[in-house]
């Protein structure tokens, strides 16, 4: 819908790839650190600097993962003309209402 040009559409296509490599590489942390606290909830003598390391580390994947995205997201939009902008404007209010898409909330 965007019209981009093959070498556009080439160069997007292997940003959505590197993209989701970071993206995979930042569902196994969360992942791991889902496993610590599973294992701290199980721990009979929880102790309170562990659980907040944890959230700290948790904390920490979180802004990781918006940093990635606010980046990714600017240098994609910094090589759409104009119209191209208008049109990805348009896409993402005509399916904002969708229950199923989402997208991250942007600087």
């Amino acid at each position: 819908e965007l019209e981009l040009a093959p070498d556009e559409a080439r160069q997007l296509a292997r940003r959505l790839d590197a993209h989701e490599r970071t993206l995979d590489e930042l569902r196994r942390h969360n992942a791991a650190l889902r496993q610590r606290l599973h294992a701290a909830i199980r721990d009979g003598d929880m102790a309170p600097d562990a659980l907040d390391q944890l959230f700290s580390d948790k904390r920490q994947l979180a802004e990781q993962a918006y940093a990635h995205a606010r980046d990714a997201f600017v240098e994609f939009h910094a090589g759409l003309s104009p119209t191209q902008r208008d049109r990805l404007a348009a896409l993402l209010d005509r399916h904002a209402a969708h229950p199923l898409f989402r997208h991250p909330l942007l600087p």
